[in-house]
C-alpha cells in the first residue's frame, strides 16, 4: 500500500508542472469520463465516484496539493488524518471544491 501511495504521489507531483487548464475533456456520464479538470471536482462528485476512481482521485489530489506546496516527503499518519477530515468536511459541504478542501487540510 505504501508503494502504491508513494507512486501515486510521485505521479501527482510530476503532473503539477502541467497547467491545470491542460487537463482536458469531460463527459457528463461518469462511466465515460476519461479525464477531469482538477479544479472542477466538487465534494459531491468526489464522494459519489466508484471505489477505485475515488481512491485514485483522493491520492491524486493529495499528491497535487503536496507537490504544489513543494513538499518532498509523506507523513502517512498525517495523510490518513487529513483524508478523514476531508471526507467529513465534504459530507457537510458537498458543493465545496474538492481541491480547495484538500488545500485546507493537507498541511
Amino acid at each position: 500500500m505504501h508503494k502504491i501511495l508513494l507512486s501515486a504521489v510521485a505521479l501527482a507531483v510530476a503532473v503539477t508542472i502541467l497547467p491545470t487548464s491542460a487537463v482536458i475533456a469531460q463527459d457528463r456520464d461518469p462511466a465515460k469520463v476519461t479525464s477531469i479538470e482538477v479544479a472542477s471536482i466538487d465534494c459531491r462528485t468526489l464522494l459519489k465516484m466508484p471505489g477505485d476512481d475515488r481512491e485514485n482521485t483522493v491520492l491524486f489530489l493529495h499528491g497535487y496539493v503536496t507537490g504544489s506546496q513543494g513538499k518532498k516527503e509523506i507523513n502517512l499518519a498525517a495523510l490518513t488524518e487529513a483524508t478523514d477530515k476531508i471526507a467529513d468536511y465534504c459530507i457537510d459541504h458537498p458543493s465545496a471544491s474538492a481541491l480547495e478542501v484538500f488545500k485546507m487540510f493537507d498541511k
